[in-house]
């Protein structure tokens, strides 16, 4: 845990994942750590690189959810370089006052009937900037490689912003590659509609957030998903509106 302090701290770290034939890792990572003061002062820098090696039938799974520090590059990628691999990136970032986030995924099909899954949330509020930048590359010996990506983004207020740059790259004529984005705005109207039958401002916001990020929320075991939901209505309280 950061200590909170009005000067920026720095956290910079590699991790490589090797997986045998047949084997599976399943890699979990949840920060909530100081992301500044309301004006953007302190907080932490997190710069992370992430990369894994699929074998036969083998598959590697990332999921992250970042709540916290000032600023975020995160690069994780995934070889699949053994036949009927899979490899799986599902992904929750949630940004709020002058926070920034940029996450850029990369999956290399080069096995045969390899298969990748990219599901990306993105939530900004206030001032806050998400990015997400991913590569999925088929390559030549990759016969009957499937990928599908699903990026989708929600913007709370009107003076955040986010992005999606998805690069898609088949050397190969037998593959299935799927690309979904969307950027959602809150309105009115969905508020109005929560307000109406009781329930606050904070708490209807919440709902539609969690909402946005229950295919990923979904997935993890109930005690991190309980808290990862109050993580989020922690972040937002006393910030939209």
């Amino acid at each position: 845990m950061a200590l909170l302090a009005d000067t920026n701290q720095l956290h910079a770290s590699v991790v490589e994942l090797y997986c045998h034939e047949g084997a599976e890792i399943k890699y979990l990572t949840k920060q909530d750590w100081y992301a500044g003061d309301e004006h953007g002062r302190g907080g932490i820098y997190n710069f992370v690189t992430k990369r894994g090696l699929c074998w036969v039938r083998s598959k590697i799974s990332l999921t992250q959810v970042k709540i916290g520090p000032t600023i975020t590059w995160k690069y994780p990628s995934v070889v699949l370089e053994g036949d009927e691999s899979l490899g799986e990136f599902h992904s929750v970032a949630l940004t709020n006052n002058y926070q920034q986030a940029d996450t850029r995924t990369k999956m290399l099909l080069k096995g045969k009937y390899t298969r990748s899954i990219i599901i990306s949330k993105g939530i900004s509020s206030a001032y806050s900037r998400n990015c997400y930048g991913g590569l999925v590359q088929v390559m030549l010996g990759a016969d009957r490689a499937k990928s599908s990506s699903q990026c989708d983004s929600m913007l709370v207020e009107d003076t955040a912003a986010t992005n999606t740059n998805p690069y898609i790259q088949s050397k190969n004529p037998s593959a299935q590659i799927e690309h979904e984005a969307t950027t959602l705005k809150i309105g009115e109207d969905q508020l109005f509609y929560f307000q109406q039958r009781g329930i606050d401002y904070e708490n209807a916001m919440l709902v539609m957030i969690v909402g946005l990020c229950r295919d990923v929320v979904d997935d993890l075991p109930y005690e991190l998903a309980s808290e990862i939901k109050q993580l989020l209505s922690l972040k937002l309280k006393g910030s939209v509106g």
